[in-house]
């Protein structure tokens, strides 16, 4: 070994090193997953895609809009931002959201929309391989049904994902005005 040449030096030292790491473990690619905020309706859990949720938050106090649908819960003061709050199992099943510590509103942002959904309970984030999708939902309830996009199905549990930018273009979504 030519100790004055420094390419060889590392040169030497590299094949030492490679001649030694034969027997480490292999670093090995991790499966792509999809991600989002599982949350229940009623007696139903769904799961929203991570990027359609801007923040969760607890329920605010709201002030009620006059001439606006059931569903309308009103206006909370976030932050500084005027939020409207939507009760989506009323909107959706008729049935409004019981009032608890669970609540909570998921907050989305989608073009020019900035919504608040309150919901029953968030159950929290959700990892799903994408080997654990499926396109269509087995068993779909007619009023969530437009928003629906696949799902998961884990230990034979299926969880159907939500879509929460689908519901804020829809027409019925929009129209808040009784």
């Amino acid at each position: 070994m030519d100790r004055s040449n420094p390419f060889a030096l590392l040169y030497n030292i590299e094949v030492r090193a490679r001649a030694r790491v034969r027997g480490l473990p292999r670093r090995s690619e991790g499966k792509p997953t999809w991600s989002g905020i599982v949350f229940r309706l009623g007696d139903q859990e769904l799961a929203a895609p991570l990027l359609e949720v801007n923040e969760v938050l607890a329920f605010p106090a709201v002030s009620r809009v006059p001439g606006t649908k059931p569903w309308v819960r009103g206006l909370a003061n976030v932050r500084g931002n005027l939020l409207p709050v939507m009760d989506l199992r009323t909107l959706l099943e008729g049935t409004p959201v019981v009032r608890g510590r669970k609540n909570r509103v998921l907050v989305i942002k989608h073009k020019e929309l900035f919504a608040g959904l309150l919901v029953d309970e968030v159950i929290g984030l959700r990892h799903f391989l994408q080997e654990e999708s499926t396109p269509q939902p087995p068993v779909a309830e007619t009023s969530l049904a437009p928003y629906l996009q696949g799902g998961f199905e884990r230990n034979g549990r299926y969880t159907p994902v939500f879509g929460l930018y689908a519901l804020a273009e829809s027409t019925a979504f929009m129209q808040v005005a009784t």
